[in-house]
């Protein structure tokens, strides 16, 4: 960890703030004192000699900072650690007035929902999640949330998004999803319906993400993505046919609802590493959950497989991983007694519909995670690698995806 993110507590100044957030050293630890009987086993044991942090979410997050917290106690072997996950104030700092205070709004409502879904879900469902120490509410002009929760450093990495998920870990992923959606078919409605709207998604649909990225591409590879554009384009400036792609298509095609992730790639799926380090094929934990939502169970598989796998693998692989989804789904809730009363077909629809709006997104990652890319920088050839990679899976899903909407029935939706 940098120097400056120590704090040695035999000269302790308590008053320093932890990162990028509002909490100081001293808040922290008398939270912990307070709230955590091993934290307060342990200081009991030796006072705190040492408080390291480190932001490890660096980049990753767009609207929480992920820490990685260390303390150590005189006289104790044991290290206390822990992932801390908080909400980005400083994104609602930076803007004034009205503007700020909806902003701030939204991420509450975001922070305040992972933590509702972290307290109701994590026990009840048999999908890895992390092992969460603490939930804080977000409380608009009161108090700021966080989120305590297992570290995972050097135990578990997500897959770099430029370098896609392996074929044993797309069908590893699928068997937990299915078991995860397969939960609200068998479950009783009242513990989840209704209470995880999509009002946390409308503003970022509302919001024009898609045109300054689908510019740029055209100005990137030029001819590649023009009929992808011109036919998606204008359709990525209305939210009701984002929310309608995402959410809304599974009423048309009389599929159940159930609650999706909402924000399912590459960033947010850990998987335990091998002894050398290494990414194996064994899920560790499905993380950042403020998106869940009641909606489409095919979603969260085709935002996965459209940004996350390279072209080749998704199109070798991903109607073969949609029969097992739907067969792990079967076998699920015939164990629970209960019987699937929808097709495989009404799935395949499903799945292809979610898939136009994800390769939509698969299309502006380029632009996204390389803006400023120029042949003056000391890593160019690398990025510029990894660039090419992530425009040919987005090509390649481009390319499926005007075959989708071409042959799709929109249903009820109609674009204003």
């Amino acid at each position: 960890m940098a120097e400056n993110d120590v704090v040695n507590t035999q000269e302790l100044d308590t008053s320093k703030l932890i990162g990028c957030t509002v909490y100081s050293v001293e808040w922290l630890l008398e939270y912990l004192n307070k709230f955590d009987e091993k934290f307060a086993s342990l200081r009991k044991q030796g006072k705190v000699t040492k408080f390291l942090f480190e932001d490890i979410g660096k980049n990753n997050g767009c609207i929480s900072n992920v820490y990685l917290i260390s303390i150590e106690f005189a006289n104790v072997n044991e290290k206390y650690d822990f992932a801390w996950k908080v909400p980005k104030v400083e994104t609602v700092n930076q803007m004034a007035g009205t503007e700020g205070k909806e902003k701030e709004q939204a991420i509450a409502a975001l922070h305040n929902r992972e933590c509702d879904f972290y307290q109701t879900f994590t026990l009840q469902i048999p999908i890895p999640f992390p092992k969460i120490q603490s939930v804080y509410k977000w409380i608009v002009d009161e108090q700021y949330g966080f989120i305590m929760m297992e570290s995972f450093f050097g135990k578990a990495k997500s897959v770099p998004m430029f370098s896609g998920a392996t074929p044993q870990q797309l069908f590893e992923l699928v068997k937990h999803l299915a078991h995860f959606h397969a939960y609200f078919l068998y479950s009783p409605s009242y513990q989840w319906s209704g209470q995880y709207g999509t009002e946390t998604l409308e503003p970022m649909a509302k919001t024009d993400f898609f045109t300054p990225a689908f510019k740029i591409l055209k100005e990137r590879k030029p001819g590649v993505f023009d009929k992808a554009i011109d036919t998606f384009g204008p359709y990525a400036k209305h939210y009701k046919f984002i929310m309608y792609m995402h959410c809304g298509v599974y009423k048309d095609l009389g599929l159940p609802p159930v609650l999706t992730h909402g924000d399912m790639w590459t960033n947010n799926v850990l998987w335990k590493l091998n002894p050398d380090g290494s990414l194996s094929s064994e899920l560790a934990a499905i993380i950042d959950w403020q998106m869940v939502h009641e909606g489409c169970m095919t979603n969260d598989l085709a935002g996965f497989v459209a940004m996350s796998v390279d072209a080749e693998v998704r199109r070798e692989y991903e109607f073969q991983v949609l029969q097992l989804y739907y067969d792990t789904i079967v076998s699920v809730l015939k164990e629970k007694g209960k019987e699937v009363n929808f097709t495989f077909e009404q799935v395949k629809k499903a799945y292809k519909t979610n898939f136009v709006t994800q390769a939509m997104t698969t299309m502006a990652m380029g632009p996204f995670f390389f803006p400023n890319l120029t042949s003056d920088q000391s890593d160019y050839k690398v990025k510029q690698a990894q660039q090419e990679k992530v425009f040919l899976r987005a090509q390649c899903a481009a390319e499926d995806a005007l075959t989708y909407f071409k042959d799709m029935d929109l249903g009820n939706f109609v674009l204003d």
